[in-house]
């Protein structure tokens, strides 16, 4: 019997140290800690989120905060109708997009650029609110349009368009990231 309240008291002190350090949850609630979350960029009614000409963005690994590793990439300029080339004929309308690419040292979002950064990857919305794909345009020479992406490069190219409509916005939805989302320039 004394040994029983002998360990009896033992557990009595050792609960009161562990509350008085703070070890312990307070009524039973565990004590964890707070959850990590990266920041959620806002997005408008269509599931993009809105961004200007000139701004920057990125794509890459889920385990990173920053897109150091991943893709970062702009498009710096959108000019609407240019003059055609000699042998270049336009259907619709031409937007040329002026762009920047760096890429990191993930492989996979790498690999994944050379699916995003074409024409199949962008759609338009007219003042209508009507979306119609992009298609590849032949009135300017787009012939900076890298074929291939590699890790730890940087890239500036233009990007010829074919689209039904001169003004509204132009939307790029990566598929291949596995999400609807993606991102939305004004035009």
């Amino acid at each position: 019997m004394k040994s029983l309240a002998k360990a009896g008291l033992l557990a009595l002190a050792l609960l009161v140290a562990l509350l008085a350090s703070g070890c312990a949850a307070v009524k039973g609630t565990p004590v964890t800690p707070a959850p990590t979350t990266q920041a959620v960029e806002p997005v408008n009614d269509r599931g993009y989120v809105p961004v200007q000409v000139g701004e920057q963005v990125c794509f890459g690994p889920d385990d990173s905060a920053s897109c150091d590793r991943g893709v970062t990439f702009s498009i710096d300029k959108i000019v609407v109708d240019p003059p055609c080339v000699e042998y270049g004929e336009r259907v619709g309308h031409t937007l040329v997009l002026s762009m920047r690419v760096a890429t990191g040292t993930d492989t996979t979002s790498t690999d994944i650029a050379r699916g995003i950064f074409n024409p199949y990857g962008f759609t338009v919305i007219g003042a209508d609110g009507v979306s119609q794909n992009a298609a590849f345009g032949i009135c300017t020479d787009d012939a900076s349009d890298p074929l291939t992406y590699g890790p730890n490069q940087k890239y500036a190219f233009e990007l010829e368009l074919e689209v039904p409509v001169a003004q509204g916005a132009l939307a790029l939805q990566p598929g291949s990231l596995g999400d609807s989302g993606g991102w939305e320039w004004p035009f």
